[in-house]
């Protein structure tokens, strides 16, 4: 990955918290869309900030001011989130803050190449699953390596990850990307990842991809 893929990724990669001490990641797409690992935001009745039918987080970019953000989607089989500007007239301020990150930062740009996983039989014979070298932004600022493994009969949206090195509590929601710093997924677990391209309803990905650069 080139020195400039990684800045860009760096500078998008965001802190996500729900409550006091208890955080993880989150990274900037195109669309005003920010995304994260479902167990990063509490979507349940309990234990949230919330407004009327919203559930709020607080996010805190690498610079500048920090703000508040809407949880949009949040799906717990792939485990992936996704977080908007808050639309409620009384966080407008907090609204200005979120649109001035947007506008000052480069979104992530998203893996739109297409995976052809083989058949039952082919891996039988030998043939291996379909692999790429991906890379994690830690929230501790630093760099780790890992392959992305794209495995027939995973749950919808998920593919394996292994990571060459410690992905420490708190790194959750940030980014993985390919040697293009396109971004393949968010940190979900230490084993699997939500693969952006299937794991994202239509709606969510059509915000994304309209806008995109």
């Amino acid at each position: 990955m080139t020195p400039e893929a990684k800045e860009r990724v760096e500078a998008a990669t965001v802190i996500v918290e729900q409550e006091p001490g208890r955080f993880g990641q989150g990274v900037l797409v195109a669309g005003g869309v920010i995304l994260t690992a479902a167990h990063c935001v509490d979507w349940d009745t309990g234990g949230r900030m919330e407004l009327g039918d919203c559930t709020l987080v607080y996010v805190k970019p690498p610079s500048g001011e920090s703000f508040v953000a809407e949880v949009a989607f949040v799906d717990p089989v792939s485990g992936a989130a996704a977080l908007i500007e808050p639309g409620s007239e009384v966080l407008c301020e907090e609204s200005d803050k979120f649109d001035a990150f947007c506008g000052s930062t480069q979104p992530v740009p998203i893996f739109l190449g297409r995976i052809s996983v083989p058949d039952m039989s082919r891996i039988i014979a030998g043939e291996p699953w379909p692999s790429m070298k991906v890379a994690i932004w830690r929230h501790t600022r630093s760099w780790v390596d890992g392959i992305a493994e794209f495995i027939r009969g995973a749950p919808r949206g998920v593919a394996c990850l292994k990571v060459q090195g410690q992905v420490p509590s708190g790194t959750s929601g940030g980014p993985i990307v390919n040697e293009a710093g396109e971004l393949l997924g968010v940190v979900s677990s230490d084993h699997s990842f939500p693969f952006l391209p299937s794991a994202l309803p239509g709606w969510l990905w059509k915000k994304i991809t309209d806008t995109r650069e």
